[in-house]
């Protein structure tokens, strides 16, 4: 299965949800695709190359609203605009840069992470991780909880159906 058919599954499961309780859910929503430039100073701005994953989910929809509960995939125009959800995601990244988080899941207080999704109290976010402590490359935590995933693509799957990838709580 191609990225666009992955990222169309994953809207049809968050169309699905949506539709069993409105109160909750934000409808989910793609965007026009990034530009190559926009992605390579997305690149630059969080310091590290991005998982190859995510730079073609970029090239599909720069960003998803409703991508689980409240959290969205940030785009990089938002980014580049300044958005709300961006200054979320820096809320939530200060919130968590403490060297004890880190440590709590086995990375190195040293590791560099930058959020590419945030859920709307900015209590749950998505970060990519710049790192050759760990196979993984995406960090999904919040709320007590870790996930690790190699790529974009396996959270992708992991979102619409938790048969499709097994996440580690922790580096170590």
């Amino acid at each position: 299965m191609d990225l666009s058919e992955v990222v169309a599954r994953v809207v049809q499961r968050c169309l699905e949800d949506y539709f069993e309780d409105t109160q909750v859910w934000r409808l989910p929503a793609l965007r026009p695709p990034a530009s190559e430039q926009q992605i390579i100073a997305f690149e630059r701005l969080s310091g590290q190359e991005i998982d190859a994953d995510l730079g073609a989910f970029l090239r599909l929809t720069d960003g998803m609203d409703g991508f689980y509960f409240t959290m969205s995939i940030l785009g990089c125009t938002e980014w580049d605009a300044g958005s709300k959800r961006t200054h979320a995601a820096r809320e939530y990244l200060d919130s968590i840069s403490s060297g004890e988080v880190h440590e709590d899941v086995g990375l190195e207080s040293s590791v560099k992470i930058f959020p590419v999704a945030v859920n709307a109290d900015a209590s749950d976010g998505i970060f990519l991780i710049k790192s050759s402590v760990a196979p993984e490359r995406i960090w999904w935590t919040g709320q007590g909880s870790s996930r690790f995933f190699h790529t974009f693509r396996n959270l992708l799957e992991y979102s619409m159906d938790r048969s499709l990838y097994s996440p580690r709580d922790s580096v170590d």
